[in-house]
């Protein structure tokens, strides 16, 4: 497989991919973040999911892939890059 171009195997990473994706699913299955965003009301700095319902699920599952990607399998450029 190392023989085709632009191909790159990488080693153990200790499936830190699962465990961002299980931090998506932990926000995307909160029953009470689900809640707090279906009501659509801001919580007030004393309430003890403050900010929660403004997380955006879809733009935190990309931000962790991006940063998976960027952190974890950036990229080898070869030496004629």
């Amino acid at each position: 497989m190392y023989t085709i171009d632009g191909f790159q195997l990488r080693g153990e990473n200790n499936n830190t991919l699962f465990h961002l994706y299980s931090a998506w699913g932990a926000v995307k299955d909160s029953v009470p973040l689900d809640g707090l965003r279906t009501k659509g009301e801001e919580t007030a700095p004393d309430h003890p999911w403050y900010g929660s319902e403004k997380i955006g699920l879809d733009s935190f599952g990309r931000d962790l892939a991006r940063l998976f990607t960027q952190s974890v399998l950036p990229p080898i450029l070869s030496a004629a890059s």
